[in-house]
């Protein structure tokens, strides 16, 4: 009752009352009132805030309005009984009653990256701003967003799965390596194991371009025992020890 009465005083009912200023809560009680949900929620306390802000502003009247108490009026006069999303103004428009609203809109917009959502509520939170908006429009930037999180999941899945294949083709190919030597093979041509683990790559659905310069460093961190020396034509992998 105590936000009432102050929206009372404010002369800005957020909705029409049935009832009388001087009815208590008792009164109410007594007769056995009921409320819908939505329209106790714009009785809230912040609702009460905006309220006592827009008239503050209206008694200070245009000629002490600095530039950006302009600035936060043309955003307002913007976004007022408009929708957030596809900025229509037609069919119903409901009223963005929380800071939790807010945020997650915000977190939306920013993963989307949609930088027209971003730029209608550059303003301040969308509770402050009057943020409206069509339900089918929400429904649809959720579903938007949802894709858009799940494409992500996808990728990060997808490289972490081509990150283990990577890593067994060349498990084998260190293998094949260290096989040969033990069987006295003590050189390799560095191109022929860089066909080899592109072809078993490719075999394991990974389609690549090895890079020369990156395969010998990673052989050679594998085996720190092995040279690599040039016989004029080819990079030649040589073991003088056995791996």
């Amino acid at each position: 009752m105590n936000t009432v009465i102050e929206f009372r005083k404010l002369n800005r009912l957020p909705v029409r009352l049935y009832f009388e200023e001087d009815t208590t809560i008792d009164d109410l009680i007594k007769h056995e009132a009921s409320w819908h949900k939505s329209c106790h929620l714009k009785f809230n306390k912040c609702s009460l805030e905006r309220a006592q802000k827009k008239r503050d502003l209206q008694d200070a009247g245009p000629s002490n309005e600095g530039p950006e108490g302009k600035r936060r009026r043309d955003r307002l006069s913007r976004t007022k009984n408009i929708c957030l999303f596809c900025t229509g103004s037609d069919g119903d428009l409901h009223e963005c009653m929380t800071l939790e609203a807010d945020k997650n809109i915000r977190e939306m917009a920013t993963d989307l990256q949609d930088t027209a959502i971003l730029a209608r509520i550059a303003g301040g939170d969308i509770v402050a701003i009057d943020g409206m908006y069509h339900l089918n429009c929400l429904t649809e930037f959720r579903n938007r967003h949802r894709s858009f999180k799940r494409r992500i999941r996808n990728v990060d899945e997808s490289k972490m799965e081509e990150k283990k294949i990577k890593a067994r083709a060349f498990i084998e190919l260190v293998n094949f390596v260290e096989n040969s030597v033990e069987e006295d093979v003590f050189c390799f041509k560095l191109s022929e194991l860089r066909h080899m683990y592109a072809d078993r790559l490719k075999g394991l659905g990974v389609q690549m371009e090895v890079n020369k310069c990156r395969f010998k460093a990673k052989v050679l961190g594998y085996f720190p025992q092995a040279q690599v020396l040039n016989d004029g034509k080819n990079g030649m992998l040589i073991f003088f020890t056995k791996a």
